[in-house]
């Protein structure tokens, strides 16, 4: 069985074998528009409002990666891939 490279991602959509349109998840934090990011482990709420770190900050999270998305302009499914560390 081959490996697949950990940063390969598909050029065509694997139900219609139509190409791919590159993008990203948007995620909004205040007035601003962020890249959504992959974290390791289960997410706790946080006491008010959205997700707690503990005691890690938003821009040290451990193993924070990027999440890229390629969507298929048919059937609009998503791949979603989290390569790229922060």
């Amino acid at each position: 069985m081959s490996e697949t490279p950990p940063d390969f991602h598909p050029e065509t959509c694997l139900r219609c074998d139509v190409p791919l349109e590159p993008g990203f998840i948007a995620d909004s934090a205040h007035a601003a528009i962020l890249q959504a990011r992959w974290c390791a482990g289960e997410p706790r709420p946080a006491k008010f409002m959205g997700m707690s770190l503990g005691e890690v900050s938003p821009s040290h999270l451990p193993r924070a990666l990027k999440i890229t998305a390629q969507r298929c302009p048919s059937c609009g499914r998503l791949e979603l891939f989290a390569n790229a560390a922060i």
